[in-house]
């Protein structure tokens, strides 16, 4: 596991959705330049993420503002490398952004990804399938008796992260989230 650079905030965002995309095994910032000639004209692209998928497919994201994508020269220059990376038999996204609630939920989970920061390891199986159907605060009340109580929470945003426990990520996470075990 290593860093992955990004030019922006908006590109951190996308590449936090990748991050907890259990399809996505492998994530490659600016991973490449292609070049060649549209209207006439030289052109030069090189998209912001390359991601790898377990299912052994590729998708090449390029991040975009939404305003930019009025621009007919963007359009012309993304139509153009979308083309070429479907040659290739790669996906092509251009990503412009997504719910913000989902997406703030998402980076607030980012900050509980590390296991080996909890004291005791992460939740074990059993610990989540006895929250399945319970909400945030039922679940860490639950946790209490048996992990510091100061962990509970954690532990549970964690198991969000690592998928192990579901929420509605489309709402604000809060006590009365209810969670659900993976099985």
């Amino acid at each position: 596991m290593a860093h992955v650079v990004y030019e922006s905030l908006f590109e951190l965002v996308r590449l936090q959705l990748a991050d907890f995309d259990p399809s996505v095994w492998h994530i490659c910032a600016q991973p490449f330049e292609i070049s060649g000639r549209v209207g006439g004209r030289p052109v030069r692209h090189v998209p912001d993420f390359f991601l790898a998928r377990t299912d052994r497919s590729y998708v090449v994201v390029n991040v975009t503002r939404a305003k930019q994508l009025d621009d007919p020269r963007v359009q012309e220059r993304l139509q153009w490398a979308g083309l070429m990376f479907l040659l290739r038999g790669w996906q092509h996204e251009v990503w412009s952004g997504a719910p913000l609630v989902k997406t703030e939920n998402i980076r607030f989970l980012a900050g509980f990804r590390r296991d080996y920061l909890f004291e005791g390891g992460p939740l074990t199986n059993d610990e989540v399938r006895r929250l399945h159907g319970m909400t945030i605060g039922e679940a860490a009340l639950a946790l209490d008796p048996y992990r510091p109580g100061s962990l509970c929470r954690p532990l549970l945003f964690n198991a969000l992260w690592k998928g192990t426990l579901t929420a509605d990520l489309d709402r604000p996470l809060g006590s009365d989230t209810g969670v659900e075990a993976v099985k």
